[in-house]
């Protein structure tokens, strides 16, 4: 609990830090939490890997890292508060709206929802603990090399059917739980991708709750609860719900930045900084930093020229 309260903490002012100051705590709140998870435990992830490379084995001094993340995380946060309050509003396309009955009841549905996949994920990972194929041959696994290994957790990447190609961001923040709690027990995987699960469903619900309006915002979030291959891919503990996470993260950033009226542009160093966790968590997620690159040049160069870009 204390490893992941430093880690969501960290995450969170982070997140605030680099995104327009309102003069409510409340504003954007979800949007912001939700989005504080995947960075905060990216970050976890980041600093237990510079430790192990720092030192060759994994200590207790690797939490004076994650202390110094959190200090410069505390003090941008702080340098932030200095700044004038924004009023922005959102140039959002009109979008009819359910009407108040349906939309109680969608509500009502979606709450439901929520509560019956919660259980549904916590029985089966009660079930299956360990997870499904790369959980237990790769992720897990590797976590375990880090926390057990000490000088010799390298061989890690020695074993060729592990993948050993396979970005890091999961075993890091696996393992650098587990170096708190003292034991490498199942239950840290199981709540880090339960809530990555989780937060990619706050994510777009809040995010296009003040885009397109509330409705909009419940039945994408219902959309996607609905998926069964993205729940089954929560409780398998795979990269691919953590990789989606920052895709959508990485998409929704741009897509505020752009449309906000005041046109918030520290908001692009969150989704650089998405962008890079998503390459940090799967192959797949280097590809996707080269398109963003290449996509944004396409869009902007054109229109602002060079020095934007």
């Amino acid at each position: 609990l204390m490893s992941m309260s430093v880690s969501l903490v960290t995450g969170y002012l982070f997140v605030s830090s680099f995104m327009p100051q309102q003069r409510s705590i409340f504003s954007f709140l979800l949007f912001k939490v939700s989005l504080s998870i995947g960075l905060g435990f990216g970050i976890s992830s980041c600093s237990f890997f510079i430790y192990l490379l720092l030192f060759n084995n994994l200590g207790n001094g690797f939490i004076l890292v994650d202390i110094i993340f959190l200090a410069f995380s505390i003090l941008l946060f702080v340098y932030k508060k200095r700044e004038s309050y924004y009023s922005l509003s959102f140039e959002s396309t009109s979008v009819s709206a359910l009407k108040p009955v349906m939309m109680k009841v969608v509500s009502i549905l979606f709450v439901i929802m929520v509560i019956g996949v919660f259980f549904a994920l916590t029985l089966k990972s009660i079930k299956t603990p360990h997870g499904y194929q790369d959980a237990t041959a790769v992720y897990n696994m590797r976590a375990r090399f880090f926390f057990r290994g000490g000088e010799q957790w390298i061989d890690a990447f020695r074993i060729v059917w592990s993948n050993p190609s396979y970005p890091l961001l999961l075993p890091g923040v696996v393992a650098g739980f587990w170096k708190y709690a003292g034991t490498d027990t199942t239950l840290v995987p199981v709540i880090v991708t339960m809530l990555f699960t989780f937060s990619t469903v706050g994510l777009l619900f809040s995010s296009l709750s003040f885009m397109r309006g509330k409705s909009q915002g419940i039945l994408a979030a219902f959309l996607l609860l609905s998926s069964t291959i993205f729940v089954q891919c929560g409780v398998n503990q795979m990269a691919d719900v953590p990789v989606g996470f920052f895709y959508l993260s990485t998409i929704i950033l741009f897509c505020l930045k752009e449309n906000f009226s005041s046109n918030y542009y520290p908001m692009l160093i969150l989704a650089g900084v998405t962008t890079g966790l998503a390459a940090w968590t799967k192959n797949e997620g280097i590809l996707f930093l080269l398109s963003v690159l290449v996509a944004n040049a396409l869009l902007v160069i054109p229109i602002k020229g060079w020095k934007t870009f």
